[in-house]
């Protein structure tokens, strides 16, 4: 027997709880991994034996929402963040990503967004936020000043 998570939003978890889970749902073995990868709306969903060994899982046949254990809505809150932490991660990415073309945006420090503000998340546009001019949001620009996104990796 085995529990896996499922996290989403609270429109989808609606949806979920009347028709159960579709073919090629997103499943994971540990909680912190589908609140970050999926929601905060988190389902229980009960396996006869644990699907793989690995942490996440991707089923490909739909589940019946008798299968569903329960749904739990959970509410994070940061309580310590490091932005030096995220500068350093930054760099990192954009090296892999970018080579030289592109650099962290020296305003923000990578941020994306102006200080006094928490930090910007995976869920942030549910919230406003107040972007960074200089990158219009991304953390980092490129040389030749082109936005990012069209920037060719």
């Amino acid at each position: 027997m085995a529990i896996w998570f499922h996290g989403t939003t609270k429109e989808n978890a609606d949806i979920i709880l009347e028709n159960g889970f579709k073919a090629g749902t997103f499943f994971g073995k540990h909680l912190e991994d589908s609140i970050h990868m999926g929601g905060d709306c988190v389902f229980e969903v009960f396996f006869e034996k644990s699907p793989t060994e690995y942490w996440e899982y991707v089923c490909p046949e739909a589940i019946p929402k008798t299968k569903i254990r329960s749904l739990i809505g959970y509410s994070p809150k940061v309580s310590f963040h490091s932005d030096q932490v995220d500068y350093e991660i930054k760099k990192i990415h954009i090296k892999e990503d970018y080579d030289d073309q592109v650099v962290i945006c020296g305003t923000c420090r990578g941020r994306g967004q102006m200080e006094n503000y928490p930090p910007l998340t995976r869920w942030s546009e549910r919230e406003k936020v107040t972007v960074c001019d200089d990158c219009n949001g991304h953390g980092a620009r490129t040389i030749d000043g082109s936005d990012i996104y069209d920037h060719k990796r």
